[in-house]
């Protein structure tokens, strides 16, 4: 790694980076499962096929700032993300609760269990608290929210388990995806977007 990037600032670069990678392939792929016609708001709409090379390229930096934390988040964000509707069937035939356990799994096997779950805990969290914060504009746009699933009470207290896990296992990357989630979600969403990341 060049010595022009202080080590310190590394982990957060490369989670930044990530966290947007995560954000435009989510953004991206809920556009073409809605066929939204709407005018461009979200950066991935105005990027339009051109998300999948940015993406990569974003990745390829990521990974080079710091492999364990940005393989293992994007691979937490990819297991939680189809844990949210776990019998879908995916193009390769799989439920997506088989690609979640793999993911998992192979995220455990490649960096060890505590960077994955750390990572597992930190990015279930997030998307728990984003659902908190969209569940009136889900419950209008007829999205699926897990709140409306579970409840309010039940997904504060499955919000506090989960920091409180990821704070245990690696605080240092907790504080910083919790700051810049939000970083993130106000880069890659449009003036007129009001969900949250």
């Amino acid at each position: 790694m060049s010595a022009a990037i202080p080590r310190i600032l590394l982990q957060p670069a490369a989670l930044f980076l990530t966290g947007m990678v995560i954000k435009l392939t989510d953004d991206y792929l809920d556009e073409l499962s809605e066929g939204d016609a709407a005018e461009t708001r979200t950066l991935a709409q105005k990027l339009g096929r051109g998300v999948a090379a940015y993406c990569l390229l974003l990745f390829a930096v990521a990974v080079s700032l710091d492999a364990v934390s940005s393989s293992t988040l994007f691979l937490a964000a990819y297991a939680v993300g189809m844990g949210k509707d776990p019998n879908l069937i995916l193009p390769t035939s799989f439920p997506a609760w088989i690609e979640s356990v793999l993911a998992t799994g192979g995220g455990i096997l490649l960096w060890g269990w505590q960077p994955m779950v750390s990572s597992l805990a930190i990015m279930a969290a997030v998307q728990l608290i984003d659902d908190y914060l969209d569940r009136d504009v889900d419950w209008q746009e007829r999205r699926p929210n897990l709140v409306h699933r579970w409840g309010k009470i039940e997904v504060l207290i499955l919000i506090i388990i989960a920091v409180a896990v990821s704070i245990q296992l690696d605080w240092r990357k907790t504080v910083l995806v919790l700051v810049l989630a939000p970083v993130v979600n106000g880069l890659a969403e449009g003036p007129g977007k009001r969900r949250s990341c």
